[in-house]
């Protein structure tokens, strides 16, 4: 609450000093609203600017998904084409992370062909992890693990533990296993992580692994959660 009151400070400050028609100045502004949780006055000193580049349209973007206003993200991208506004890669992270809090997946792959055919955007991790995480949360962990394999390139930790996480909490053991295989390749340090790995392991029986697991935690010293004392 205090930031966001000392952002509205700042913000006046702007108004009547003229920044509020600087790029930069006004973006973060936008980005301080957002991360205060209130995407109203973002989107107030969004409409503020006179000149709205880039930069900013994809911040305000990115501000109405992560606050799922999925709605607004994509009626905001559509205006940003109109005006003749190129968007990038962190852009096509807003709308696709708008697609998935909003289910909508034909449109989320629909915007992933056209950031590459249509803008020559090239796919980074992020695009593909916001895909991911749209699929898992749907229950399609099946399509999550063609898209993962599809990729050009080895998935992140992040990707791999989102996965295995779907596949524990639906069941699917046997794709959870294989994630959980690959997430180990990747010698996570985190105890989030490891979590994840020994009850995986657990739930499908598979207590060598856990063994193996567990000694693997100690050989890179990482710390045990509390709740963890349910695992044999």
């Amino acid at each position: 609450m205090m930031a966001l009151e000392q952002g509205e400070q700042i913000h006046a400050r702007m108004i009547k000093t003229g920044l509020v028609s600087d790029d930069v100045v006004g973006s973060s502004m936008v980005n301080m609203y957002n991360k205060c949780g209130s995407i109203e006055r973002a989107s107030k000193a969004f409409l503020e600017m006179s000149i709205r580049t880039m930069i900013l349209w994809t911040s305000m973007i990115n501000g109405f998904a992560q606050h799922g206003w999925s709605k607004q993200a994509l009626n905001l991208f559509e205006d940003m084409k109109l005006v003749g506004v190129r968007p990038n890669q962190v852009t096509f992270v807003g709308i696709l992370s708008a697609c998935g809090n909003a289910g909508m997946t034909n449109e989320a792959f629909n915007y992933f062909k056209i950031m590459q055919k249509e803008y020559k955007i090239k796919p980074v991790m992020d695009h593909y992890a916001r895909l991911v995480d749209m699929l898992v949360r749907l229950g399609r962990l099946e399509e999550a693990f063609n898209l993962i394999k599809k990729m050009d390139y080895e998935a992140s930790e992040f990707i791999w533990s989102n996965f295995l996480a779907g596949c524990l909490s639906q069941g699917n053991l046997e794709l959870g296993c294989h994630a959980a295989e690959k997430l180990l390749s990747l010698k996570p340090k985190d105890a989030e992580t490891y979590g994840l790995l020994l009850n995986t392991y657990a739930s499908a029986g598979r207590f060598e692994e856990v063994s193996r697991v567990k000694n693997i935690m100690k050989e890179e010293k990482v710390e045990k959660l509390k709740d963890w004392s349910w695992i044999s």
